[in-house]
């Protein structure tokens, strides 16, 4: 039995299950996203963002804005074998759930207006997650490359410290932190939008702060990782983040410590490539 938000249907067709925006009905199967293997195999030269191929597949009739499609694809070892399968229903239905709380939260995210899952096999299931593009937005990353100014990275530091503190505070714990998963926009404004809610959880009050902590380091060392492979992310920008964050000077302090444990022990393999 599957759990529909509410404002969302349910198409099932053949091996497939589609969660859908009610308002968007149309709009969305005339898309095609009701055949999402089928898309994907479309944009074979589609750019990458974390795991898995992310798809702008074009305009709806009337709109000038885009939908994007993600397929969910495995890391590590396992990607070898299955890199596209996961057992069961429940992986792109949990992370709509976890994105529309985001959104009640009131943390900006992607809207979020379909999953879906295409059984291939027994339990095995493929799965797909439909958003609204964010068009006129980079990720922190490629936003660094275009060699912003010393105050421009103050402010951006800050404002993604406010804006992930109020995350926590809201219950929500993102599994895959890191700079890749922040976009800004482009214009003077510099809006930053949370993405990529997949295997995050929402809890019922704030986090605690073991669960902060941890949720925090994975964003530095994210910073860390990719300034040791050519991306000129500030070496300054983690500590701005952590002081802003914590606002207790030995709460920020336990946790740079923290962080430079961390990197001690990994920053020899992120040089080869681990």
């Amino acid at each position: 039995m599957i759990d529909v938000p509410s404002g969302f249907e349910v198409i099932t067709r053949g091996a497939l299950t589609l969660v859908q925006r009610l308002d968007m009905h149309g709009q969305l199967l005339r898309c095609g996203i009701n055949e999402p293997e089928l898309l994907c195999r479309q944009q074979a030269g589609a750019a990458h963002a974390g795991r898995g191929p992310v798809l702008s597949v074009g305009h709806w009739p009337g709109s000038t804005e885009s939908i994007v499609v993600r397929k969910y694809r495995r890391g590590g070892l396992l990607r070898f074998l299955i890199a596209d399968l996961f057992y069961g229903r429940r992986r792109s239905l949990d992370e709509l759930a976890v994105t529309l709380a985001a959104a009640r939260a009131g943390i900006p995210v992607a809207d979020a207006l379909a999953a879906a899952c295409l059984r291939v096999w027994g339990p095995l299931y493929r799965h797909y997650f439909v958003t609204r593009e964010l068009r006129g937005c980079c990720d922190l990353p490629a936003w660094f490359q275009t060699g912003a100014a010393e105050q421009d990275v103050a402010s951006l530091a800050r404002s993604a410290a406010d804006l992930v503190r109020r995350m926590h505070d809201s219950g929500l714990y993102h599994a895959d932190l890191n700079l890749k998963n922040i976009l800004v926009s482009r214009d003077d404004a510099r809006r930053l939008f949370i993405i990529d809610w997949d295997k995050s959880t929402h809890a019922r009050g704030p986090l605690g702060h073991e669960a902060r902590e941890r949720n925090v380091l994975r964003l530095c060392r994210s910073a860390a990782k990719l300034r040791l492979r050519g991306v000129p992310v500030p070496a300054r920008f983690a500590d701005m983040f952590l002081e802003h964050y914590w606002q207790d000077p030995a709460d920020a302090d336990a946790c740079r410590r923290a962080l430079q444990r961390v990197l001690r022990r990994r920053s020899f393999f992120w040089r080869f490539g681990g």
